[in-house]
């Protein structure tokens, strides 16, 4: 199946427009941005379908339709199953159910529950990298993807690296922060506060800790671009991982030190049963002797096979979905 058979309907202005349209895919935006169109979102008014950007696109052309998580998603495949009977349609969940993304409220949580009892009525699949929620809502796996830029040789500057949302994950960062400075490991923190519930799960952080945890991390109220994310990934030996509470699927940062040949420090334990795992390569929280951690992030990285890393980018990625029965 050639690149051009395939169209991604996502969001075009963030980090997943942008690695897929750099991987040479199309990608579109749900929907049309009007203040009318809006006003459908927030009040669920009928005839949504009348504001999809698919509409303004020849929709018959292609064999692989992937639709990233999006609470009106059954408007978008009702709309290319009139038009186009057989080609594959997958609707992919990049979040684990419940804990983010357009499953993290209730419309959504029912939305997704409504959207699974009619993939035989569409003749769609619904999609995780999270394998818990694979096997609880019987949906098919497919393993986390991202884009393998390819970087430029440059001096190191930090010894570990996290950039991220919130998330209920500050406390763990500070305790992780600490320990890191203790034994002299140089480490880089940048923290998104970019919505207004950051912080909710985190009782005893407030507004007025701001300044304090300024000293220790780099706080922004603004999107990252993934440009920026990069280039301090390549400027570092190693980079932290902390996934939220009931994850059990990987997330980009782990993909990130795979593709560019960094450690791995993470609190996922699940990782160990992947096939790239190395001990050598991938500290684990919980698991890993913490008086090692200093000589685990000054030694060397040990490589990879090339056809395992494949597996991941995005051309391997999608390859499984062209192979799903």
């Amino acid at each position: 199946m050639e690149k051009r058979e395939i169209l991604i309907i996502g969001a075009p202005d963030n980090f997943v427009g942008k690695v897929f349209s750099d991987a040479g895919y199309e990608v579109i935006p749900y929907y049309r941005k009007t203040l009318i169109s809006r006003k459908h979102r927030i009040f669920n008014f009928p005839k949504m379908e009348y504001y999809l950007f698919i509409k303004n696109i020849e929709v018959e052309k292609y064999k692989l339709i992937i639709i990233f998580d999006f609470i009106y998603a059954e408007d978008i495949i009702k709309y290319v199953r009139r038009r186009n009977k057989y080609c594959k349609i997958i609707y992919w969940l990049w979040d684990t159910i419940g804990s983010a993304g357009v499953t993290n409220s209730e419309e959504g949580l029912k939305h997704f529950k409504d959207l699974i009892k009619k993939q035989k009525l569409y003749n769609f699949t619904i999609s995780s990298f999270d394998k818990n929620d694979c096997i609880k809502y019987k949906l098919k796996y497919n393993n986390q993807t991202t884009y393998r830029y390819n970087l430029a040789n440059v001096k190191l500057e930090f010894d570990t690296f996290f950039c991220g949302r919130e998330k209920g994950r500050i406390n763990y960062l500070i305790e992780l922060n600490d320990l890191l400075n203790n034994v002299m490991i140089n480490s880089k923190i940048i923290i998104c506060l970019t919505k207004k519930n950051d912080f909710k799960n985190n009782t005893n952080i407030e507004n007025e800790r701001l300044s304090l945890l300024c000293n220790k991390f780099e706080i922004i109220h603004s999107k990252i671009d993934y440009k920026e994310i990069l280039n301090y990934i390549n400027k570092s030996k190693c980079l932290i991982d902390i996934v939220q509470n009931g994850q059990c699927g990987l997330s980009w940062r782990a993909l990130e030190a795979m593709f560019y040949r960094k450690k791995l420090i993470t609190n996922f334990k699940d990782i160990k049963e992947y096939d790239f795992y190395k001990k050598d390569n991938i500290f684990i929280i919980g698991e890993d002797d913490l008086n090692n951690i200093k000589n685990f992030v000054n030694t060397g990285y040990v490589d990879i096979p090339e056809n395992i890393i494949k597996k991941y980018t995005i051309d391997g990625w999608i390859e499984n979905f062209i192979n799903f029965k």
